[in-house]
């Protein structure tokens, strides 16, 4: 019997994880799906996660490559016996990296499992806790896939370019992020596509300035001035927030000032926080790209069904 992760959207959920600037994604069901239980697809997506990471990776936000389990009962038995009967389970679980966006398979791993509990949901979830995080032979897998999805986004950089662009042209500009988001660091093109990100980004400071400068407000007024900073440091000049943005940068300055009497301490301070904008402005697009997948409609892979949550 073989279980495709499968047809609700709301049985899905993605982690995804981030390696070298490659996003990777887990997907699994949250709620029982052929007898086995959120709890068991749980332990499955942390195990998968935890190999990733072991890779070099860190977790961040959902994504359009993801890895999908997929199950192959070949036995599935139940021993009765004593008070309560022992289900015993034999089968094969394949894990595949694909791209939802373009139905892009990198490659596949398989693992032959066995486990045993008081219920089949138990003895699946016993065989997924067999899974070594530090597997050497997931290590061979991740390298394998690695450079194959590398190159996907490489072919694809001017395809993804013009895209993005377009979407922007049409004011869809979290659509138009998201393509670029993931584009792997330290691959060729790398700049180019975070340049075009980094203009998009900006076109979209712009026409939500209100409720960006509204949220900058409210990082100042818990003296957070490095993100209060980040997000209106891009409202272009010719925006029509752009004076309010230039009056509140100038409130950051003399509060610097207020708080800091010592003239190194201010100079300090202020390169401190022009330091930390650059970083609050990839951790803003990161949100906003988050933000999308999550409103996104379901997404379908062949037989497949999903969406980020």
């Amino acid at each position: 019997m073989r279980i495709l992760f499968c047809i609700l959207s709301t049985l899905l959920v993605a982690i995804t994880t981030s390696a070298q600037g490659l996003n990777l994604g887990v997907v699994v069901p949250t709620e029982t799906t052929s007898g086995v239980d959120s709890n068991a697809f749980r332990l499955l997506s942390t195990r998968l996660e935890r190999m990733i990471t072991n890779q070099g990776a860190t977790s961040i936000n959902s994504g359009n490559n993801v890895l999908f389990p997929v199950i192959n009962f070949i036995s599935d038995d139940m021993i009765e016996g004593g008070m309560r009967n022992i289900y015993s389970v034999n089968f094969e679980l394949t894990v595949k990296a694909v791209s939802l966006n373009s139905n892009t398979t990198f490659g596949s791993i398989t693992w032959e499992l066995k486990g045993k509990g008081y219920s089949k949901s138990e003895a699946v979830k016993e065989g997924f806790a067999k899974l070594s995080t530090n597997d050497p032979r997931f290590a061979s897998f991740f390298t394998e896939i690695r450079p194959k999805i590398e190159n996907y986004y490489v072919r694809n950089r001017s395809a993804l370019i013009a895209q993005a662009k377009a979407l922007a042209t049409q004011k869809q500009y979290e659509e138009a992020m998201s393509l670029l988001y993931e584009y792997p660091a330290g691959i060729s093109g790398y700049t180019e596509v975070q340049s075009v990100l980094s203009g998009i980004y900006k076109q979209y400071q712009n026409a939500n300035c209100s409720q960006i400068l509204q949220e900058a407000r409210a990082k100042f007024a818990i003296q957070d001035y490095e993100a209060a900073s980040a997000l209106i440091t891009d409202i272009d000049a010719t925006s029509s927030c752009a004076s309010e943005a230039k009056n509140l940068s100038n409130q950051i300055r003399q509060k610097i000032n207020s708080d800091q009497a010592a003239e190194r301490a201010q100079e300090l301070e202020e390169r401190r926080i022009s330091a930390s904008v650059e970083k609050e402005r990839i951790k803003a697009v990161s949100n906003i790209v988050s933000s999308y997948y999550k409103s996104r409609p379901r997404v379908t892979y062949n037989t497949i069904v999903v969406r980020r949550w």
